[in-house]
């Protein structure tokens, strides 16, 4: 299936944690794709979307990550640690004076920690496209699609969305579907006809400006709203 996700040997660029590298790194390397397809041919465009999961580390599923980590070469002590760690988190609440009782939770990675991006990151690691015409960046729990178009060419990329959801929903994983966002790269001065796209039947936004990492995206690369957004800043 096109676009589909998979854990076979397709290349997905996965960056993360911030120990690691840095989110302007997955920046440089989404505009230097972005850049090259669209000066192959100045009828090229890019089909981008942006995807904002609700509560992405709260909502790891202990048992399906311990099953991914068996099938590694990961040492059997490092897997045990991980589904203790991920497994009954003590929780209360204190408001003012008053200290709630004490429950258990077995699901999700801690907010805050720096493990939890690691564990992000392997969680979703089959989270593929198996399509050469879309490429799927990640930098932990940022995830974002591209779809290479040239003319004429159909779209593959409500079949990929409808499969990237299928995937999250057996995964445990919840796609926030009105913040997440769709956007066209191009640099033809001709109008383009944008998608009507959805995720279980819920509109996707298409928007003409996007702001990843700090730096406000354009769909014709103009640099007009970044520059004053930096100016304001300063």
């Amino acid at each position: 299936m096109s676009g589909a996700p998979t854990g076979q040997n397709i290349p997905t660029t996965h960056h993360g944690p911030p120990s690691v590298c840095q989110p302007e790194d997955t920046l440089l390397l989404t505009m230097d794709i972005v850049s090259q397809h669209l000066d192959s041919n100045s009828k090229n465009n890019i089909q981008s979307l942006f995807i904002d999961f609700t509560s992405s580390f709260n909502t790891i599923s202990p048992t399906t990550l311990v099953n991914k980590l068996t099938s590694t070469d990961l040492q059997p002590s490092l897997i045990n640690w991980t589904h203790s760690y991920l497994t009954n988190h003590q929780q209360k609440e204190i408001t003012q004076n008053s200290t709630s009782s004490t429950t258990y939770s077995s699901a999700g990675s801690l907010q805050g920690c720096v493990v939890s991006p690691i564990i992000f990151s392997i969680y979703t690691d089959q989270l593929r496209s198996t399509s050469e015409h879309i490429k799927i960046l990640k930098f932990t729990d940022d995830t974002l699609v591209l779809e290479l178009l040239k003319p004429n060419q159909p779209s593959e990329l409500q079949r990929t969305i409808n499969t990237i959801a299928k995937w999250c929903k057996d995964h445990h994983l919840l796609i926030n579907a009105s913040k997440t966002k769709a956007l066209t790269f191009l640099n033809s001065r001709d109008d383009v006809i944008h998608p009507t796209l959805t995720i279980k039947n819920t509109h996707i936004d298409t928007v003409s400006d996007y702001k990843y990492f700090g730096t406000i995206l354009n769909s014709r690369l103009k640099v007009t709203n970044n520059t004053n957004q930096v100016v304001k800043n300063t």
